[in-house]
């Protein structure tokens, strides 16, 4: 089972989100457990989000994410920082030209 969740990462381009098994080299993790966030953050997207992997997240909206009980501006920085660190962002990050 590993070997194949391996195999597939999450890539944001111009053209949005999109699974893709050539970057694996990149080193992007599936999982937010992957991510650098702290416990109470990760919680947060999983409990109240619905948020459990990195596919989700970089699909989910600024917006969305600052309605979740215990995610405001300071968090969203964080998770923003933890989605650049990978070379990735937040959908509205994307669409808006951004590059955080």
């Amino acid at each position: 089972m590993s070997g194949e969740l391996e195999n597939f990462v999450v890539q944001v381009g111009a053209t949005g989100l999109r699974v893709d098994a050539h970057i694996v080299s990149r080193g992007v993790p599936l999982t937010l457990a992957n991510l650098v966030m702290d416990y109470r953050l990760r919680s947060a997207l999983q409990k109240r989000g619905h948020i459990h992997t990195v596919a989700q997240l970089c699909a989910a909206t600024s917006e969305r994410l600052l309605e979740l009980r215990d995610i405001g501006p300071k968090k969203l920085a964080k998770i923003r920082a933890a989605l650049a660190a990978h070379g990735l962002s937040l959908s509205d990050d994307v669409t808006n030209g951004e590059t955080t």
